[in-house]
């Protein structure tokens, strides 16, 4: 599917050619940051993987078709997701459709590094294996709000 642009929580469109990572530098209350954006795959019209590097700036909700998941890496993550909004946090991971209103970035002034999936409509991740109920660290975790059934 062909993207106007490239926008930093978007994929590239398809059959772009990127140098190995875009960055843009962003100022804010004298701290310099680098919004990073590295493409790890390259398959128009099939999933795509990127690792970003988001600094902080302010929610702005939007939609589009396709299906995305975000897993944080470092820092926190904020995900406003409709009316819910919630941080994710190191090894915490979120899925959702796209069509629904939608923003991630820094859950603070700090910047946050995460990996994010983004794939057709109708694409969706598949567990093929879960934590182990004797696991009493992954037993107890909380789940982030997810829009699949």
């Amino acid at each position: 599917m062909t993207r106007p642009g490239l926008r930093l929580h978007r994929t590239v469109p398809a059959g772009a050619r990127l140098p190995p990572t875009a960055e843009k530098p962003v100022g804010r209350d004298d701290v310099r940051l680098m919004e990073e954006l590295t493409p790890l795959t390259q398959y128009p019209g099939r999933v795509q993987v990127f690792k970003q590097v988001l600094a902080p700036r302010e929610p702005a909700l939007v939609t589009h078709d396709g299906y995305e998941w975000l897993y944080v890496l470092a820092g926190e993550l904020r995900l406003i997701l409709g009316q819910r909004d919630c941080t994710l946090h190191p090894g915490e991971v979120a899925e959702f459709d796209t069509r629904e209103p939608h923003w991630f970035g820094p859950a603070n002034n700090s910047g946050v590094e995460i990996l994010h999936l983004f794939g057709p409509r109708g694409d969706q991740a598949v567990v093929r294996a879960k934590p182990s109920v004797s696991d009493p660290d992954r037993a107890n975790a909380t789940t982030p709000p997810s829009t699949t059934s």
